[in-house]
């Protein structure tokens, strides 16, 4: 039987998860068209057609399903060959993956997770869609997501969804302002006018909230920006509004520089997950972590901090006469 190679391996178990060469090939970070040739190599080599390609998607043929089968066994014993050698050597290392925004707000709890434990921690910045990545790959042991999409061999756990909020300097004029009002929410058309403002790219709802904005004050400095951290800094240092998720600004607010105001925003939140591969599931690091998911819940969601509106979601926004 022809060799097989372990990117073969990823390559059919996630076109086999996702019904689709493109998005196996946007999880692999690599063009649709490698991902097809290296899938028609693979056939050629095995003599046996593996996918049943139609318009509504692709799917296996009873000799792919048999591989997928043998694949993700292999998989996951990769993975738990490498964890079992890192033991043997008398230390551990974690590699952990998150969106820039996450990483120091969930670093210590992860910290405290696995103290006893004789690990190495790593951490480094990521995108989801690279966090899914790396943990396929072997390079992360567990990493942090802001989507829902992730291949079966990934279990993923629920963490929190974070409702996207407004937030300021202790002494902006909206934060003042609110004070003196009790609490009353701030008006979309307010912080429109109040000075420039950051909103966290964290989806399409970001743009329809800029949109909300531009509506009341067209000239003002809006500025769409990722990774999450920077609004926060923003708000801190430069006076700014920042928007968006929680879980965001949850280390800047802790410094009590920056505060969480209340405002009539477009009401909605961002999932957070916390993903690792299904074969260490059973890993004492991993077992660990998912027993610190409630300390890893409230570190992420600041206590205190307001929802994203009063009630109110903004659903269409004309320009004030």
């Amino acid at each position: 039987m022809a060799d097989l190679d372990v990117v073969d391996l990823r390559t059919v178990v996630l076109v086999a998860e996702t019904g689709s060469f493109s998005a196996a090939a946007t999880m692999l970070r690599v063009a649709q068209p490698s991902v097809s040739a290296r899938m028609a190599t693979l056939e050629r080599r095995l003599g046996a057609p593996l996918f049943v390609r139609a318009a509504r998607g692709t799917s296996l043929t009873p000799a792919g399903e048999e591989l997928v089968r043998y694949a993700r066994r292999t998989l996951a014993l990769l993975a738990e060959a490498g964890q079992a050698v890192r033991t043997v050597e008398g230390r551990q290392r974690l590699g952990l993956a998150a969106p820039a925004g996450l990483v120091s707000t969930i670093v210590p709890g992860v910290l405290a997770a696995v103290r006893g434990l004789r690990v190495d921690l790593r951490t480094w910045d990521a995108h989801s869609p690279d966090v899914i990545s790396a943990i396929l790959d072997g390079q992360a042991h567990v990493g942090f997501i802001t989507h829902r999409a992730a291949p079966a061999v990934i279990d993923s756990r629920h963490i929190v969804r974070s409702p996207v909020v407004a937030v300021a300097h202790k002494q902006h004029p909206l934060v003042r302002a609110g004070r003196r009002r009790g609490g009353e929410p701030a008006t979309i058309a307010q912080i429109a006018r109040a000075g420039p403002i950051a909103v966290h790219a964290f989806g399409p709802t970001s743009e329809e909230i800029i949109a909300d904005l531009r509506a009341y004050a067209p000239d003002q400095d809006i500025v769409h920006v990722a990774p999450g951290q920077v609004p926060g800094e923003l708000a801190t240092h430069l006076g700014f509004v920042a928007i968006g998720p929680v879980c965001m600004f949850a280390s800047a607010l802790g410094t009590e520089q920056l505060v969480a105001f209340r405002a009539r925003i477009r009401a909605t939140r961002m999932d957070v997950r916390m993903v690792y591969h299904s074969g260490d599931r059973d890993q004492p690091l991993i077992r660990a972590l998912c027993a610190a998911i409630p300390t890893l819940r409230r570190a992420l969601q600041p206590a205190g901090a307001p929802t994203s509106a009063a009630g109110t979601t903004v659903t269409r926004v004309r320009t004030a006469g």
